[in-house]
């Protein structure tokens, strides 16, 4: 059973409920596609709004990269990660090599949260996993430019990253905040 606000999964269609009527069922899949399911062809509903989910993301690296350094920065790193996310109820967790190629290897991280937030955790996560990733130089994402006077001292640097950092924090939320205003709706999503 489902009801309006609910997020539904009918066989391929997945959103949140906005409109129960007499011969349909109205659906937004998230993206502002608004699907209208008739009722009587419905069956099979997965009810999300009752079940936790998962964030995943997947991140591509060269295969040269050395998978040992790889997976002790996350480990160092991930719990860092959880501080600056809200959304995350537990994790994230480091699941390994997903995929394989000649040239890539893609690796996935999960964090267990509500459906609600989970395309906001995803879209969050994978900011979190580019700066981390560019911070180690890890290619694909090494820096491509130097934007810092290479010569200051460590503890410079470091409180410049987390200066930098909490100003990017910062212009990502207000963005966030504006375009919840503009939809006329919460930071959900």
């Amino acid at each position: 059973m489902f009801r309006v606000g609910d997020t539904i999964s009918v066989g391929s269609n997945t959103g949140t409920v906005m409109e129960i009527g007499i011969r349909t069922t109205k659906i937004n899949d998230g993206s502002g596609i608004v699907i209208a399911l008739r009722n009587s062809a419905i069956s099979n509903v997965t009810n999300r709004t009752k079940l936790d989910s998962f964030a995943n993301v997947d991140v591509n690296v060269t295969v040269g990269e050395d998978l040992p350094y790889i997976e002790n920065m996350l480990k160092r790193e991930l719990p860092v990660i959880t501080e600056r996310q809200p959304m995350i109820l537990d994790g994230p967790f480091y699941r390994g090599p997903v995929n394989l190629t000649e040239t890539t290897m893609t690796l996935r991280v999960v964090a267990p949260c509500s459906e609600k937030n989970r395309a906001a955790l995803e879209r969050n996560l994978k900011r979190e996993m580019r700066i981390l990733f560019t911070r180690h130089d890890i290619s694909p994402y090494q820096l491509q430019f130097e934007h810092e006077d290479e010569a200051k001292p460590d503890k410079a640097k470091e409180a410049e990253d987390a200066r930098e950092l909490q100003e990017a924090d910062s212009f990502v939320e207000s963005q966030d905040e504006t375009l919840s205003k503009l939809k006329g709706e919460s930071n959900e999503e």
